[in-house]
């Protein structure tokens, strides 16, 4: 169908003529730019330019043994649009901010995540600024959260917003062992602010505990947070939607997740299309990753969160956010889903001997959820962080 070949070819650099569907007026879909360059504006007209900044990447913290540690997830990059009206000819030059890189494995110490990059988008009466959200703090103080991480914010347009916090992370002192972890926040985009990731907040009187928050979602979509009860020694939210937040998990992972935009929750898009990559595991019809329109691209996110905890990897909707993993086993790979553009869950993990844990990478815009891991014996317990998401810039002739 129409909507999924436009899917899967939303990547391209090189505009097609669709006169022949819109009675000879020469109007273009939108192109999108993922490296940074030059465009020369082909036609005279009024275009929609859209710049994205990039996203921060998670906290680290491994090996505290039995110290306990709590790590904020990466802020979403800001979003700055414009409707100009530009001459054939224009050159356009860009720069996309490069998202914020993630620790590839903290091993016995506690790594401050890493902001994304400044995207900036130039030309004569054009001056577009998104800047990138920061990475996530750390905190090893009982009672002391760690963050937020702020996102970026977006200026120079006439559709300016800022990208989503990093879920902050703590636990308190009733527990000597506890491993907490927050979301991602999404970033701006043309139909509002990013989401806030979700909040990791052990404050248990379970002597071992662990938690983490959900990937927020765009058009502020907050993640779900993650806080035990003083009966539960872990809990993880839920990634958020486009149509709702995700959900709170106040004892144990929750099964829901935030709902796509029609209110349904579910990762596909109002079209019934899952754009969620190779990672599918519902009966919808799967396409590769990509918007869901390439008119008007930023408006039309439409996708569906990811459930926490999720035992096999499940990439969130065009727009969601993935669900927080936190476990109690020696090591942890299912927080490995993805996302296009909305940020990722927090990972935490504690175990008895060596354990790891893992935040996954957005593609663009995102923040990537903390990571943190813990023991009791003193090995070299591994944190791995997913890197923000990439910033973005799309032109689209709209008259």
């Amino acid at each position: 169908m129409l909507a999924s070949a436009l899917a899967l070819c939303c990547m391209t650099s090189q505009a097609s003529d669709f006169s022949q569907f819109t009675g000879g007026a020469l109007l273009e879909p939108a192109i999108f730019f993922p490296q940074s360059g030059t465009y020369t504006i082909p036609v005279t007209g009024m275009y929609r330019v859209s710049a994205l900044g990039a996203g921060g990447s998670g906290g680290c913290i491994s090996n505290r043994n039995n110290a306990g540690g709590a790590a904020t997830g990466g802020a979403g990059g800001g979003f700055a649009e414009i409707d100009i009206s530009l001459v054939a000819g224009t050159v356009v030059t860009f720069v996309d901010g490069v998202g914020g890189a993630g620790n590839g494995g903290c091993v016995g110490v506690n790594t401050t995540g890493n902001s994304g990059g400044t995207t900036t988008v130039t030309a004569i009466g054009l001056a577009l600024t998104a800047t990138g959200g920061q990475g996530g703090p750390t905190s090893t103080a009982a009672g002391v959260a760690s963050g937020p991480a702020i996102g970026g914010t977006g200026s120079g347009g006439t559709n300016n917003q800022p990208g989503g916090n990093g879920g902050i992370a703590s636990y308190s002192s009733n527990s000597y062992t506890a491993a907490s972890a927050g979301g991602g926040g999404a970033p701006g985009t043309g139909i509002g602010p990013g989401g806030a990731g979700g909040a990791a907040l052990y404050s248990a009187t379970v002597a071992y505990g662990y938690c983490a928050g959900g990937g927020g979602a765009v058009g502020g979509m907050t993640g779900g947070s993650g806080s035990p009860s003083a009966t539960t020694g872990y809990a993880s939210g839920s990634g958020a939607g486009t149509g709702g937040p995700g959900l709170n998990s106040p004892a144990g992972n929750p099964n829901g997740y935030g709902p796509n935009r029609l209110g349904i929750q579910s990762v596909g898009s109002v079209d019934g299309i899952a754009r969620i990559g190779t990672a599918v595991t519902s009966s919808l019809s799967a396409a590769g990753f990509g918007f869901d329109s390439l008119f008007d691209p930023w408006r039309a996110l439409s996708g569906g969160g990811t459930p926490a905890g999720y035992t096999a990897p499940l990439n969130a909707g065009t727009g969601g956010g993935t669900g927080g993993y936190a476990s109690s086993q020696t090591s942890v790979n299912a927080s490995a889903a993805v996302t296009l553009i909305g940020g990722t869950g927090g990972a935490a993990n504690y175990n008895s001997a060596s354990c790891s844990s893992l935040s996954a990478s957005p593609l663009f815009g995102g923040g990537s959820g903390g990571s943190v891991a813990e023991d009791s014996v003193g090995t070299a317990c591994n944190a791995i962080t997913g890197n923000g998401g990439a910033g973005l810039v799309s032109i689209e002739r709209i008259k």
